[in-house]
């Protein structure tokens, strides 16, 4: 027992409830289909704990000593996939075993760049500055989306902002650095833009940007908004399909907005309490699509209701709180950052897979952190459990 005395056991059973909860679902998914996945999904989790477990005793010190190499590992391991292989890129395979380098990938970036972050005399206080971190992100972004892995890809913009912030940047500067984003997407519409340039133009002048770099940010603004059209062309048919079935899935509901349409019935259909375990007709009648991995909480939402939901997302609202609380608690600027980007990473891909699973965000195929099925995504989750672990039990050394 003195194993886990020094644990965040709060932490650890609403990861465990999770996981179960997880279980619960996926065993309801695949039972039709004899339950394989299911049991595959038993041995991933065992090995998740395990590493997880490993993971929780490893010093902080011993994380940010190899975050150099590893983050070069992951940038091996993309290219590697990219070279090797055909048609839709993103895993490796390994006799019978294969894996996303883009899980790993993640966590290696949030690691790198919480090491240069900390450094004693490295502070964000001119665009310059954010130059380093801003390449540590766009290397695996960039190859990600080459993939091709849109939802994947914009992960590591987000590592990139959430770190910023909790590094403690001004907010003119996190504003400024998505502003290029925001001018993409108001380009669609003439007015809008202006709109957004105009609101670009009174920020940087009430914040007293210097000079040389509030041309910098205005000219890119004006840049990005007018390369709207050739993004457009650049993005594959079914990344286009994708965003306009997002944006009125009833013109096409046998087609690319059958996902988002069946999903929404799914979670609609689970009113209060749901229709119970085993009992879902989306996803026993299969009109529900990959109702194991990308559209798993919609599974969970029709068997289990408002009310399970409520439960999954107080949990998942109590890890977070946890994770954060970590962060804060730890003396050590490294091992402050890297808890907390580890965090954010958790909190993005819960927000994106619900808001794609109810409609509000396109699809991206983004699976739901430790509810869906996937080993690389499991393992890893566990994983990023175990080190935030071990930074609450070393969160008082500097």
């Amino acid at each position: 027992m003195k194993y886990f005395s020094d644990f965040d056991h709060i932490f650890l059973v609403l990861v465990a409830f999770v996981v179960a909860l997880g279980l619960i679902t996926l065993y309801s998914a695949s039972i039709n289909e004899g339950g394989e996945a299911f049991q595959r999904q038993v041995i991933w989790v065992f090995i998740g704990l395990c590493v997880l477990f490993l993971f929780s005793r490893v010093p902080f010190r011993f994380w940010q000593s190899i975050a150099p190499f590893l983050y070069l590992l992951s940038l091996i391991l993309l290219i590697l996939v990219l070279l090797t292989g055909k048609g839709v890129k993103r895993w490796i395979e390994i006799g019978p075993i294969s894996f996303q380098p883009s899980e790993f990938a993640k966590v290696s970036t949030v690691l790198y760049m919480s090491d240069i972050l900390s450094i004693r005399r490295f502070e964000l206080k001119s665009l310059r500055s954010f130059l380093i971190p801003i390449v540590i992100c766009l290397i695996p972004f960039i190859l990600v989306l080459i993939e091709p892995d849109l939802g994947t890809s914009l992960i590591f913009i987000f590592i990139f902002f959430s770190l910023i912030f909790c590094k403690g940047t001004r907010p003119v500067y996190i504003f400024i650095w998505a502003s290029p984003f925001i001018s993409l997407l108001t380009a669609f519409h003439w007015g809008i833009w202006v709109v957004w340039l105009v609101l670009l133009f009174s920020v940087i002048y009430w914040a007293k940007i210097p000079l040389n770099e509030a041309i910098i940010v205005f000219v890119v603004n004006i840049v990005v908004g007018l390369l709207n059209p050739l993004v457009w062309q650049a993005l594959l048919p079914y990344q286009k399909a994708r965003i306009t079935g997002f944006l009125s899935p009833e013109t096409n509901p046998a087609g690319i907005g059958w996902q988002i349409l069946q999903s929404k019935i799914a979670i609609g259909s689970g009113s209060f309490l749901g229709k119970g375990f085993l009992e879902g007709t989306q996803k026993g009648f299969a009109f529900l699509p990959h109702k194991q991995t990308d559209f798993a909480f919609s599974t969970f939402a029709e068997e289990f209701g408002f009310l399970g939901v409520s439960l999954l997302f107080v949990a998942l609202v109590g890890i977070i709180m946890r994770g954060v609380k970590i962060a804060n608690e730890s003396r050590n600027q490294f091992a402050s950052l890297y808890a907390f980007g580890l965090v954010s990473l958790i909190f993005c891909q819960v927000v994106v897979n619900v808001g794609m699973t109810m409609g509000i965000f396109p699809v991206v195929g983004m699976p739901f952190p430790l509810l869906s099925y996937g080993g690389s995504s499991m393992i890893v989750f566990l994983g990023i459990v175990g080190i935030i672990l071990g930074m609450g039990r070393q969160r008082y050394k500097y």
